[in-house]
């Protein structure tokens, strides 16, 4: 996913919003009672200034000016300069010069810290709404032809492709079944599996959503296999074939390596 160039074209009211996201996400906590844009990290309050200036240049001293009296009418002691293109050595010599906390943040350091972010953050400004749908998940059909894609049926019967949009996806999940000393691997909309049985192994179920992230999708296949060699002897045959269509069939939709955590990463 190139981000910038989404970036590229936004409002500055909407960069402006991604932006206070943004360093939420990161740790910042904002003052909502300020009527400036005000963060704050380890006790420390920061003015931010938010430009979306790729289109414009770098930004430098003569864009942001009167620093120290916007800071002073803020109530804040340290300065963030967040940009979606550059900003000039200039102003951060500039900054540096006045002897107060600074965090300047370029479109490229962004863009590199993105990756790391949960999806639910990066769909919610990156991403699209579907016809008729509230969602605006990225779920990616990794096919270089789309006429070739292949569906993939609610194991209850009922016709519904669980991969076909968001909501469907949103609304599905997978899980095994032991019944005496045979497995099933079972999956298809929520409603519908969870009434006909229920995940009753240790490797509990899944969400559709959850499985299309590679990190997900690695740490339970594995979770399943362990389970499998743990229990020798037991009946595999309704098994091994629906999961084989299973993991077949959600490489279509997995999501690309850069678009994001299923949850947030711990560190950045």
């Amino acid at each position: 996913m190139n981000y910038l160039k989404s970036i590229e074209n936004w409002s500055d009211e909407k960069w402006r919003a991604f932006g206070l996201e943004f360093l939420q996400q990161t740790g910042w906590d904002r003052d909502w009672s300020s009527d400036f844009d005000v963060l704050s990290i380890d006790g420390k309050r920061f003015l931010a200034s938010f430009r979306n200036n790729m289109k414009q240049g770098a930004v430098g001293t003569t864009i942001e000016k009167d620093v120290l009296s916007r800071l002073k009418h803020a109530n804040a002691e340290g300065f963030i300069g967040f940009y979606s293109g550059d900003y000039a050595t200039s102003l951060d010599a500039r900054m540096r010069s006045f002897n107060i906390p600074v965090l300047l943040v370029s479109g490229v350091q962004i863009s590199v810290l993105l990756p790391y972010f949960d999806s639910i953050f990066i769909d919610s400004h990156f991403g699209g709404k579907e016809r008729n749908s509230q969602s605006v998940w990225n779920h990616y059909l990794n096919k270089s032809d789309p006429i070739k894609y292949k569906p993939l049926y609610c194991m209850c019967g009922c016709g519904t492709d669980i991969l076909c949009n968001a909501s469907s996806i949103a609304y599905s999940a997978a899980f095994i079944y032991r019944a005496d000393d045979k497995l099933y691997f079972i999956y298809g909309l929520k409603n519908c599996i969870f009434s006909a049985c229920e995940d009753n192994t240790s490797c509990g179920w899944i969400e559709l959503n959850q499985i299309l992230h590679p990190d997900q999708f690695n740490i339970w296949n594995g979770m399943l296999n362990d389970y499998v060699a743990a229990n020798a002897g037991i009946d595999l045959k309704e098994y091994y074939a629906p999961k084989r269509m299973f993991l077949a069939r959600i490489l279509q939709r997995i999501r690309s390596v850069n678009a994001g955590f299923f949850m947030g990463a711990e560190e950045f």
